[in-house]
Order: structure tokens, then C-alpha cells, then sequence
């Protein structure tokens, strides 16, 4: 397998099949995971992996696309709720991946689509909703010390007890440590923050291979800048932040860059910011598991945006 292969799939670039096709030589491939995690493990090193064949080209394409972008723009028993934004950029963990830990026998990867979710029930017990446009990696059976699984969209976990097999998730070089907990992880590659919101509970969040962790109380938000390096902890309102699992889109002074990320997730359209200030607005306000062009008329009544339709698919919105 071309080296080229493997660090597309460690940014993230490769469809579901492609990398099921990786992981499946991995696993029968000794050679393979050596060379493997040798790149992954330069590409964390380096930043990015700036100096890994053919990253500076890369990184400089995302660059380009981002600037172009701005022109427009829940373990039974002990029960609690987290819920976990990660913002995926294709780095991964430094060390083996989860997955592909001795002693698992398979990997099985969950997807769901643009406005649809999903239910999955793990070997252990728990169970984990995905929210739309997500994946889950995760082993057929879990074995070893610990249970660990891979997230890349928004997921809601019932996390079943065992303190001799802790549960973890990670994605985007962040690591979520269940500690007597259940929780939701939503995590897309295209967010610049990591969030973690705690409900009920405890749980641990730190980046991967750092050993400086935070312990969140109910009610608490974790929030990890990709840029900026650094994690804050704030009070949260967790009836917003777990709106998704009944339907709703619920939004407390949100970004409107943000809300209509949420808005392209759930409906399958785009959204046009026309100005810097429509980007930066902080909109509030729940929609009922509401059509779109409802939503779109609450935001007028709602809010000082107005909106044009350009296409089926294409929406702008402008402030007032």
C-alpha cells in the first residue's frame, strides 16, 4: 500500500470503503501498522505534519480553501449524560489507533447520512445514537484494559459500567475518559472547537498524550481550541446542547457561522454569509423537528436575517 494511502486516511480525506480497506490490511499486516504508525506519529510530531511528502501542498489548500470560505459564509447502572463536540482535522493518536489494539478481533465502522441518525449497540452493552453525517470506528469485541472507540460527527453514548475496562473516545488528538459516565460525542472534522458538556456524571478531557487533564462537573463545558491549543471550562445549558437526540435544533447565543453548519448537517443544503457581522451573530432560538422553510421564516420573525433562495440547494442569508 502506497504510502500516499495511508497518510490520506490519516488526515481523514478517504470515503468509508476506502478505509475499510486500509483497516483491513492493517490488521493483517505487521509491516503495514509499523509504517503506519511511524507516519502518523511524525505527522503529530510535526504539526500538522508539515514536513511529511506532500503536506506543505496540502496544508497550503486548506489554507486557500479556508479563506475563501470566509469571503461568504448519552454504562447502565450509574446513568449520567455527556455530551462531547469534537472537531476532527485528521490528526489521530500518537500511539496505535484503538481499533487496531491486540487482542480485538474486528472492526466495524457505523455511518449515517445528511439528516438521518442511527442506533448501535456495542459488544459490551452500550449503546451509542449517532447523529447525522457521523462515524463510528469501534472493534466487534472489546478485549484488553480498556474500551476505546473512534468518532468523527456527534453521537450520544449509554456507556455500560465496568471500572476494569474504562471507556474512552478519542478524536482530533482529544481523549474523553468515562469515569462512571455516559455521554455524547459529536465531532466533525470541518468545527474548530472541541466541546465537551457534561450532564450528569464524571468525565476526564485532555488532549492526547498530554498529561494535563480537566474533570468536568454536570453542568460544564470543556472547550478545546484547535488553533489556539488550549481548553476551557464554562457552566453550559445541557438542554441545548442535547436538543439533537429528540429532533430539535436548539441554539443558545450560537455563532451563525456554527448554526448553519448544524443547519447543512441536518438538511443537506448550503448556506451563504454574506458579511463578517451575519458570520459572527449570536443567534438564539429551537426549532421542533421543523421543516426548512420553517426555519428559515423563524429566522425572520426571530432574528434581523433575511433570506434568498438561489437553487434547491443553495441559501444566502443576509442581515437586515
Amino acid at each position: 500500500m502506497e504510502e500516499k494511502r495511508l497518510l490520506q486516511y490519516i488526515r481523514g480525506e478517504l470515503s468509508s470503503t476506502e478505509k475499510k480497506e486500509v483497516l483491513r490490511r492493517l490488521r493483517t499486516d505487521p509491516g503495514l501498522q509499523k509504517k503506519f504508525n511511524s507516519l502518523k506519529a511524525r505527522y503529530v510530531a510535526e504539526g500538522l505534519g508539515e514536513n511529511l511528502p506532500g503536506d506543505r501542498e496540502y496544508a497550503r489548500k486548506r489554507i486557500i480553501r479556508k479563506a475563501r470560505k470566509k469571503k461568504l459564509y448519552r454504562y447502565t447502572g450509574i446513568a449520567a449524560t455527556v455530551l462531547l463536540f469534537l472537531a476532527l482535522s485528521g490528526v489521530y493518536m500518537e500511539k496505535m489507533p484503538s481499533f487496531l489494539q491486540p487482542g480485538q478481533k474486528g472492526l466495524l465502522i457505523a455511518t449515517t447520512s445528511v439528516g438521518d441518525t442511527r442506533e448501535i449497540s456495542l459488544s459490551d452493552g452500550t449503546r451509542v445514537t449517532l447523529n447525522a453525517n457521523s462515524e463510528l470506528i469501534y472493534p466487534e469485541e472489546f478485549n484488553g484494559s480498556v474500551r476505546n472507540v473512534e468518532l468523527n460527527g456527534e453521537a450520544f453514548f449509554k456507556v455500560s459500567r465496568n471500572e476494569k475496562m474504562p471507556f474512552i473516545v478519542t478524536a482530533n488528538g482529544v481523549k474523553v475518559k468515562v469515569l462512571g459516565t455516559s455521554f455524547n460525542v459529536k465531532s466533525y472534522r470541518e468545527d474548530e472547537q472541541v466541546e465537551t458538556t457534561l450532564v450528569q456524571g464524571k468525565v476526564e478531557v485532555g488532549r492526547e498524550g498530554d498529561r494535563e487533564t480537566v474533570i468536568l462537573k454536570p453542568a460544564q463545558k470543556a472547550t478545546y481550541s484547535k488553533s489556539g491549543k488550549r481548553l476551557k471550562v464554562e457552566r453550559a445549558n445541557t438542554r441545548h446542547v442535547t436538543a439533537w437526540q429528540e429532533g430539535r435544533l436548539s441554539f443558545d447565543a450560537t455563532p451563525m457561522r456554527q448554526v448553519v453548519r448544524d443547519l447543512e448537517r441536518k438538511y443537506g443544503v448550503t448556506f451563504v454569509l454574506r458579511s463578517e457581522k451575519l458570520l459572527n451573530y449570536k443567534y438564539t432560538g429551537t426549532f421542533n423537528n421543523a421543516g426548512l422553510d420553517k426555519v428559515l421564516n423563524l429566522f425572520t420573525i426571530s432574528s434581523p436575517i433575511t433570506y434568498n433562495i438561489k437553487n434547491k440547494d443553495t441559501i444566502v442569508l443576509e442581515m437586515k
